[in-house]
């Protein structure tokens, strides 16, 4: 979800650079499909560390050496930590395109960033505990 999320971001800059001066109404459908597949990015890490079964988790992975682990043991805290500060340097230039395209965002396209910030936001939040909780809970067990 985390390639469809960058690449989403990339169309989305792209489009500002290249055909955003043609259609307003497009460019805020591009906006808005952008920051409603990064929040879906977000949620679905959230599900994929937090979730759990008889305090286990439900969700595995390939690991490099082919066996199967937890998908929450394949994250780090800072890695996790980091997804809202890349996060931002994406919206960097979008937000500058837009504000030199267009002179400024819509009221809908404000609405939906808010919305975006509050959801991708959280998530990553719940993302950064499960996965901080789950390596100290490992580190404890292996004591």
């Amino acid at each position: 979800m985390g390639v469809i999320t960058h690449f989403t971001f990339a169309c989305a800059i792209t489009w500002m650079w290249c055909g955003s001066t043609s259609n307003r109404a497009i460019t805020t459908v591009v906006l808005i499909g952008t920051f409603a597949t990064a929040s879906a990015g977000c949620v679905s890490l959230a599900i994929g560390t937090g979730c759990r079964r008889g305090g286990r988790p439900i969700f595995y992975a390939k690991n490099q050496d082919r066996t199967w682990v937890p998908y929450v043991s394949l994250l780090t805290p800072g890695r996790v930590a980091a997804g809202p500060l890349f996060g931002a340097v994406l919206l960097t230039p979008l937000i500058a395109l837009l504000f030199s395209r267009h002179g400024g965002p819509t009221q809908l396209e404000i609405v939906a960033f808010v919305v975006y910030s509050i959801v991708a936001n959280g998530a990553m939040w719940l993302s950064y505990r499960s996965v901080r909780d789950y390596h100290r809970g490992v580190a404890l067990e292996t004591r």
